[in-house]
């Protein structure tokens, strides 16, 4: 019987934190008629990378050194062994992935019911430019790949940026800015914040006014008429129960900023992450 070779890829693990899980890979190769050629410890972070086990990765699937990659990770996702799966289906190699030692699927045995989309771009930035250069000889002339050159995907990102942009802009059309103090003494540098806010987003109109309480603040929101609210210091607030103000401001479609915080619900966090960030809860 032929057998093949695997090179195994341990992605979040020292050499000795795998030790238990790399047993069970080498079990499932002798029992599966795979014979390990390499072991790479890619040690980095789930958003990090390894540029030399990369480069080594990369440099065993384009030799055709093996002819299956096994992934092993502490995470239950990582974007290597996906990215990874993507070009198996250009060369035939197998993908497997496990976690923590345990065999959770065979990446490259699903079957391919639609066009496979390969974005360059992405393999640039998930992998290195090697890859996604390879990528691009892989793809050209097959019928069963829609790529996408890192031309086509700065045309992409322009079009769904001026897309964003011109959203944006008819939302906050003939809307303006609510600045809200829980202290009256900072009303004066809350205007000061709110003008300079204004003139940046070239808003019509604005109003500041003192917190007064959840129900008064709720109507503000009912009127539709801001698309942004501006607390002041989050230390000297008075607020009772912060998370309802800014749940409140999530359902009308309204960003809240913390200004002297820096923090905003706009585009930057989960409405979770945003709430455990400024009530303390992290």
């Amino acid at each position: 019987m032929k057998t093949n070779n695997a090179l195994v890829y341990i992605k979040g693990l020292t050499p000795v934190e795998a030790q238990s899980d790399l047993k069970k890979v080498k079990r499932y190769c002798s029992e599966n008629n795979l014979e390990i050629v390499e072991i790479l410890f890619d040690e980095t972070r789930n958003s990090e990378k390894d540029y030399d086990c990369l480069e080594t990765l990369y440099n065993s699937m384009k030799s055709q050194k093996a002819t299956t990659i096994i992934f092993n990770s502490c995470y239950a996702f990582y974007n290597i062994a996906a990215f990874i799966n993507l070009v198996s289906h250009l060369i035939g190699i197998d993908v497997i992935r496990f976690h923590n030692g345990e065999i959770q699927e065979m990446l490259s045995k699903s079957k391919m019911k639609d066009i496979q989309v390969i974005n360059q771009s992405m393999f640039d930035e998930a992998l290195t430019v090697d890859f996604g250069n390879w990528v691009g000889n892989l793809s050209k002339s097959r019928k069963d790949v829609l790529f996408i050159d890192r031309e086509e995907n700065t045309r992409m990102e322009e079009r769904e940026k001026q897309k964003t942009q011109k959203a944006i802009k008819n939302y906050r059309k003939d809307k303006g800015i609510l600045g809200v103090v829980f202290d009256e003494s900072n009303l004066e540098q809350m205007t000061i914040d709110v003008q300079s806010e204004m003139f940046l987003d070239k808003t019509e109109f604005s109003r500041v006014v003192v917190y007064e309480g959840f129900y008064e603040f709720e109507e503000l929101l009912q009127s539709n008429k801001y698309y942004r609210v501006i607390c002041d210091d989050l230390v000297n607030g008075n607020i009772d129960d912060l998370r309802d103000f800014i749940i409140a401001c999530n359902n009308y479609s309204v960003e809240a900023r913390f200004w002297d915080e820096d923090l905003s619900t706009f585009n930057e966090y989960p409405l979770q992450t945003f709430l455990d960030a400024v009530t303390g809860n992290l």
